[in-house]
């Protein structure tokens, strides 16, 4: 990640947290949140009706808000997982 974060780009998109990958919102905010925008951040998979629940949806939301407290440099959308 460190790397990455010396390459001197302005935007970090699409970032595909945990569990689409081994990487944590934590990781991801921690790292990179003082050298570029991060855009992204809400996996795919809890997007989908047929497999989360409204209360686990919003259950993940509340932990997707914590480790990125103030929200700099954080643009929220789905991160959609590769084919």
């Amino acid at each position: 990640m460190g790397l990455i974060a010396r390459r001197g780009a302005d935007v970090a998109e699409p970032i595909t947290p945990h569990p689409m990958t081994k990487a944590s919102t934590k990781d991801y905010y921690r790292n990179w949140s003082l050298h570029m925008i991060l855009m992204g951040l809400v996996p795919e998979c809890v997007t989908l009706a047929n497999e989360t629940s409204d209360s686990d949806f919003e259950a993940v939301m509340d932990e997707l808000f914590k480790p990125i407290a103030p929200g700099r440099r954080v643009l929220l959308r789905v991160a959609r997982g590769q084919a």
